[in-house]
């Protein structure tokens, strides 16, 4: 099983409210060894090759064109047994909430294909590497809006009700958000667990 870890990420880098790793390389030999989770939105977009991505415990195919929508909070992982290329955004949460994208509300379909996203994020690509673009951070900031609209418009939806692997993952992160945010006093099992609305023997 693997093992999840939770990341923080700064509000801004260099003045955007979003960090960009483009070109991530997968392979068998190449991949993580642990999942991850986080409260920001994070949207990948496959270049090149197959594999899948792990979302609170319910594995999606993800090939070429593809979009792989990590709602906030959810834990999460991608890998191939083959080789797989895929573009990377994990968006500011503070972007989300001032322009009126509460993420705690919505719940963006998995797996996407859309030639809407696909020209928007490419576009947003293209000028986030072209340091010399004129008004670069208001268009970058223009282009995020406009990803945003399109997913919340056309891939918004329904939470569906929740299933008993689903509730473990909410334990699991009930728990490792408690031990975060007191590590520094001595924290018992039993208080871990009444944090996660559990007993000690089922966290």
């Amino acid at each position: 099983m693997l093992k999840a870890r939770y990341e923080q990420y700064e509000q801004s880098r260099g003045g955007l409210p979003f960090v960009f790793n483009a070109n991530i390389s997968r392979d068998r030999f190449n991949s993580s060894k642990e999942a991850n989770w986080h409260e920001n939105l994070e949207i990948q977009y496959c270049i090149k090759g197959s594999g899948s991505v792990l979302l609170d415990g319910k594995t999606y195919p993800f090939c070429e064109n593809n979009f792989a929508i990590v709602n906030s909070n959810a834990i999460h992982y991608t890998g191939t047994d083959a080789k797989l290329w895929y573009d990377c955004i994990i968006i500011s949460t503070s972007f989300c909430e001032q322009t009126g994208f509460p993420l705690n509300n919505l719940n963006f379909q998995p797996i996407i294909e859309s030639k809407k996203l696909t020209e928007i994020f490419l576009k947003l690509k293209e000028i986030y590497f072209d340091l010399s673009a004129p008004f670069r951070t208001a268009k970058l900031n223009k282009l995020l809006l406009q990803l945003l609209l399109a997913l919340a418009e056309h891939h918004n939806i329904e939470t569906p009700p929740s299933t008993e692997k689903a509730k473990s993952y909410e334990k699991v992160k009930l728990a490792i958000m408690y031990i975060r945010d007191n590590y520094h006093q001595k924290i018992t099992l039993d208080e871990i667990a009444k944090n996660a609305f559990c007993d000690k023997y089922t966290l």
